[in-house]
């Protein structure tokens, strides 16, 4: 049996005379917004921004730790700096975070485009890990710390 909700009656109640100016203004600000050109680069910007944070938190995940200095130099152009395990997974996480945004929209998610995706995010990442892109099997190793046998 559905339990009825019934709605008070006045249950919030304001003087639209008194918030009118910060409506008014929300709105302005939000219609200005919507106006303004933006530079190319200001999205460009944003968008390292996010793949940043999207690939520390990834990493952080996986038990990385790296300062911030040390995750610009993991998801910097050049492979050679990438000394320490946790900034090989940043650097692979955002490697293949690129690789997932040039995908086609309409590419099918199988078993195929799983595998690829994990050999590309732990490959010289997680050398204690089983064979990158392949399905474990029933005995195999999924665990940090333990080599495969």
């Amino acid at each position: 049996m559905a339990i009825r909700y019934n709605v008070p009656e006045q249950w919030i109640k304001y003087d639209v005379v008194e918030i009118l100016d910060v409506l008014v203004d929300a709105k302005s600000t939000i219609l200005a917004l919507k106006a303004t050109p933006y530079q190319k680069d200001w999205l460009d910007k944003l968008q390292a921004l996010q793949l940043k944070m999207e690939v520390a938190g990834t990493s952080r995940i996986e038990g990385a730790e790296f300062t911030d200095r040390e995750l610009d130099v993991a998801l910097g152009e050049s492979t050679d700096n990438h000394l320490t395990r946790s900034q090989r997974q940043a650097a692979a996480a955002a490697n293949t975070y690129r690789w997932i945004s040039q995908l086609p929209d309409d590419r099918p998610i199988d078993e195929r485009l799983v595998l690829e995706t994990h050999r590309r995010i732990v490959t010289r990442c997680d050398d204690d890990h089983w064979e990158p892109g392949r399905i474990r099997q029933h005995d195999d190793n999924v665990n940090f710390g333990q080599p495969p046998p």
